[in-house]
């Protein structure tokens, strides 16, 4: 009888210990934690991707965030509303799935050792549940890669538990869009993605310097409407505003008319904001390399000017690597001299991270923020692109079964409720209001996000032989800036060839047998 009850208490533990390691269903026969009252499948009117009566039981979630942009996430001691807001998300999550989110930060280098980690453990062979990651973020430029590794879920797989609904509001359209390629998708932007806004590329505009130098009585917000905000056009206004500070000629510490960057943070977002794009969908929705078309060689030529034509009114701010320090790119007070030269008073225009207008707002700045310029006054539309460090987040292919609930299920969460509680404050308040010391300010500023651009060939240029760096490095330049964009084709246009037609054969198949070698 002994032995009898001992093997009945056995049983009992292990059909706890099992039924605590998958997903519930209310309504089950089995003891289920309880969805909170206020949790409804609606989301601001659009319904929820995560069934009603999907509840776990306590597990952890396990999320590997990069240190320096950790907020997007995780907040430990909420000092204004945006950050109230990712903590009131997160505690809802938490209620609603059931689930407890565990945070890991790392501040290894993005580029190599971050990768790295994520690299190890998948290759370890652990899961989720076992210690490993359920979804990571990562620094867009080094962190896509990853996915031809076979690293990352393909999110639009719905063979599998996978709750992830990527045509929802909460996930950029034209990120999907762009980045979705033979019925696959590796990676998100979103709600839950505060970077890709922080380091999107305007013009910011100072309009007390402005009034200064007579060019303040323009209606910048009717300019911008009517499409005649061209790259020439800022040139123009620019060219003769210049006062020399200090009186040894021209240097980094004297006035400017425009102070832009010879690097990632401007030249990027230009190319985008002129309308270069190195792939192209074509009418069948697949995509076609059109590095060297006509197109983007006049782009690249009106850019050329711009930035090497010297004018008396324009400081083009160079990286490191070409001057020798970082006194001439890198600021005091941000990372980049064309936001420090704004904030400082001493330039009327500047190419910076949207981001800086949350520390200029606490000045007596008196400005406005602008798209970037576009090609010409025939070009359609305004655009821009973030800079290139700004997060992915991916879900790792070895979630399986329960992890695999747990991951989508939890990402699909925060993201929707970063749609209803975090965006709100974030664009209505916090950037549209409490950051902007303009009323027409906040007028353009839903314009501008709406045309952020996420290219697939900037998105995944480490898997197209590197060739947003090819264009943007001779760009730049060192000793000297190549003149054309045929000449870089001409060079490494083999190469960037065979690294776009690999991708395409293999795009899709990176978690199966599918793939070709």
């Amino acid at each position: 009888m002994k032995k009898f009850l001992s093997i009945m208490i056995c049983c009992l533990m292990i059909g706890s210990m099992l039924s605590a390691c998958k997903p519930q269903k209310s309504g089950s026969n089995e003891t289920t934690p309880q969805k909170p009252d206020t949790t409804d499948n609606d989301i601001n009117g659009i319904p929820s991707a995560i069934p009603e009566d999907l509840v776990f039981n306590g597990e952890k979630v396990n999320i590997l965030l990069r240190t320096d942009l950790a907020s997007e996430f995780t907040i430990d001691v909420a000092v204004n509303g945006v950050e109230e807001a990712i903590f009131r998300r997160n505690h809802f999550v938490e209620e609603r799935l059931g689930i407890k989110l565990n945070f890991v930060t790392s501040s290894a280098n993005p580029e190599n050792d971050y990768l790295t980690e994520i690299r190890n453990l998948y290759a370890s062979g652990f899961t989720a549940s076992e210690g490993g990651y359920h979804f990571v973020t990562s620094h867009v430029y080094y962190g896509a890669a990853l996915a031809a590794e076979g690293t990352y879920l393909n999110l639009l797989n719905f063979d599998l538990d996978n709750y992830i609904d990527t045509s929802k509001p909460w996930y950029n359209q034209s990120f999907v869009t762009e980045n979705v390629l033979n019925d696959a998708l590796y990676f998100t932007v979103g709600d839950v993605n505060l970077s890709a806004v922080d380091r999107t590329v305007v013009t910011f505009v100072n309009k007390d310097r402005a009034n200064a130098y007579g060019i303040g009585d323009i209606d910048y917000l009717q300019v911008v409407k009517d499409g005649m905000w061209p790259v020439d056009y800022l040139k123009t206004l620019v060219a003769d505003i210049y006062a020399d500070n200090t009186g040894d000629g021209r240097t980094l510490d004297d006035f400017y008319g425009l102070t832009i960057m010879r690097g990632s943070a401007n030249i990027d977002s230009l190319l985008v904001s002129c309308g270069m794009q190195l792939a192209k969908r074509t009418e069948d929705g697949s995509l076609e390399l059109t590095v060297n078309s006509p197109a983007n060689e006049n782009v690249y030529a009106k850019l050329y000017d711009f930035f090497y034509t010297e004018v008396p009114g324009i400081k083009v701010c160079s990286p490191n690597w070409i001057v020798g320090n970082d006194d001439d790119y890198k600021g005091k007070d941000f990372k980049y001299m064309s936001d420090q030269k704004f904030f400082d008073g001493q330039t009327v225009f500047a190419f910076g991270l949207l981001q800086s207008a949350k520390v200029f707002a606490q000045t007596k700045l008196s400005y406005q923020i602008l798209p970037l310029p576009k090609l010409d006054e025939n070009m359609e539309g305004y655009r821009t692109s973030p800079q290139d460090s700004y997060n992915l987040v991916s879900v790792m292919s070895n979630c399986k079964g329960n992890d695999l609930a747990l991951a989508t299920a939890t990402l699909e969460c925060l993201s929707e409720q970063s749609y209803r509680l975090v965006r709100p404050e974030y664009y209505d308040i916090a950037f549209k209001f409490r950051y902007a010391s303009e009323e027409d300010t906040a007028a353009l500023f839903d314009m501008i996000i709406d045309n952020i651009r996420y290219e697939f060939a900037f998105v995944n240029s480490a898997l197209i032989g590197d060739v947003l760096h090819l264009v943007r490095d001779n760009f730049i330049g060192y000793p000297n800036p190549e003149t054309s964009l045929g000449k870089i084709w001409a060079e490494h246009g083999r190469s960037v060839s065979t690294a776009f037609e690999e991708l395409i054969e293999n795009y899709g198949s990176y978690n199966s047998s599918d793939r070709k070698e």
